[in-house]
This record gives structure tokens, C-alpha cells and sequence, in this order.
């Protein structure tokens, strides 16, 4: 079932988008890149992602379509649930004094017509917290970008549109965060294509004893449960 949809404004006010790249990075920072092509990703659907069951594959070194010449591939397919969805994620080490992160990924989706929701996240635990910077483009309902309250549960709202990609093209995402000192997990903005819009969401934090960064990516199926296919490449995270 889809998580309920809730329009929030939890910190600042929404600003317009604006053309240009992110906020550029601390000189300091450190960039893991191509994570599309490391081993060790893991995957898990059900009670993980909050969806009804799905069929899934992942395959690496795809060819093509590919910007690197070496994309992945991950596909709902038949015998998926209606608003089925399937989690991949890839652990990146402990990385306990990084605040700041961005996400860079390029997709390709075969049949957006058959997504309910496209997910890209990344998660930190450090220091006895866990940070969720969770994000949906929400492609069968308000077209928006929401992010994820971890403590009550629902999606919520964002000012910045998320338009339907176009089949079979790359689209460009780049996600910026922050985690304050109070604990608090700052959905800064986010750039499609080069159109950047500031989304300037706060969420709260929760309890983990573990240490860790991960990223990673969600299909999820609509009412029908059609197959479809995603491929990402140049995934990259920055932090800082």
C-alpha cells in the first residue's frame, strides 16, 4: 500500500527553483564513485520497504544503455504485486564525522507509465543515531518530491515538482543533505537535469547502536503491477 501523503513544512520556508549545479562541496570533502559497478550490493522487499511483494532482478556491467559503459540494471517483474516494490542498497563503511551529503546518480526507466514511485536514498548511522535521507519521486500521485519521516511514518509533501521522466532517457538527479548538531536531518535540495530547487525539509532522527553509510534505490510498482526496468549509472555519494 502507498504510505499516506502528508504536506509538511518542518523547517524554513520553500524557496522557487532555480537553474544551476548544487551547492559546491567542502574542498575537503571525499566522493565514492561508480557504486553501480562495486560488488556487495544486497536487496530485500516486504516488510524492509513497506510494499506488498515483489519479483526482482539486479544485473551489473550492463552495456547498454550506459553513459560509463557499465550500468546496473534493476527490474520489478512478473508476478509483482500491485504496489509491489523491491530495495537495493550497497553499505559504503562507517563514516561517523560526515553532516553533508550528495547523492549523483543518472537513471533510465523503460516504462515510466508502469511506476507508481521512484526512491533514492541514503542512510547514516553514527554516534548512536540513524539518519534516513529518504526521497520518492512520486510518479502516480501529486508528482512531487517527498522525503521520509522516520518517526511518524508517512511520506511528506515537498514544493518541488518531480514531472514524469521521459522513456528510455537519462535522467540526472543530484540530492543534497545535512544532519545538524541537534540530530536533526536537513533535505536540502534537489536538481534534476540541471534544474535545481530547494526543498529545505527537516525530519527527525532516530536510535541505532550501529556505524555505517549506505545508499540506495527503490522501484515500486503501481496498482496494475506491470513490469519495468531501471538502469543507474555514475552513481556517485560526496560527503563532508
Amino acid at each position: 500500500m502507498r504510505r499516506p501523503l502528508v504536506h509538511i513544512k518542518r523547517h524554513g520556508f520553500a524557496e522557487p527553483c532555480a537553474r544551476g549545479a548544487p551547492n559546491p562541496a567542502n574542498p575537503n570533502a571525499k566522493t565514492i564513485s561508480d557504486i553501480q559497478k562495486l560488488g556487495g550490493w544486497q536487496n530485500c522487499f516486504g516488510s524492509c520497504t513497506g510494499t506488498p511483494a515483489a519479483v526482482f532482478s539486479m544485473a551489473q556491467g550492463i552495456a547498454a544503455p550506459s553513459l560509463s559503459g557499465s550500468s546496473a540494471r534493476f527490474q520489478l517483474l512478473p508476478g509483482t504485486k500491485p504496489f509491489g516494490g523491491a530495495l537495493w542498497f550497497k553499505a559504503l563503511g562507517a563514516q561517523n564525522n560526515a553532516t553533508h551529503f550528495i547523492y549523483d546518480l543518472n537513471f533510465y526507466v523503460d516504462n515510466p507509465g508502469a511506476a507508481q514511485a521512484l526512491e533514492f536514498n541514503v542512510t547514516q548511522s553514527a554516534n548512536g543515531g540513524r539518519y534516513n535521507f529518504s526521497t520518492q519521486c512520486d510518479l502516480a500521485g501529486g508528482h512531487t518530491w517527498r522525503v521520509w519521516d522516520p518517526v511518524g511514518f508517512k511520506w511528506v509533501a515537498s514544493s518541488v515538482t518531480c514531472a514524469t521522466p521521459a522513456a528510455n532517457t537519462w535522467t540526472h538527479v543530484v540530492w543534497e543533505f545535512e544532519r545538524q548538531p541537534g540530530g536533526s536531518v536537513i533535505f536540502t535540495a534537489v536538481t534534476m537535469n540541471g534544474q535545481r530547487g530547494v526543498v529545505n525539509l527537516s525530519m527527525p532522527h532516530t536510535g541505532d547502536s550501529n556505524s555505517g553509510v549506505d545508499i540506495a534505490y527503490q522501484s515500486d510498482a503501481n496498482l496494475t503491477g506491470t513490469p519495468y526496468s531501471v538502469w543507474l549509472d555514475k552513481v556517485s555519494l560526496t560527503y563532508w
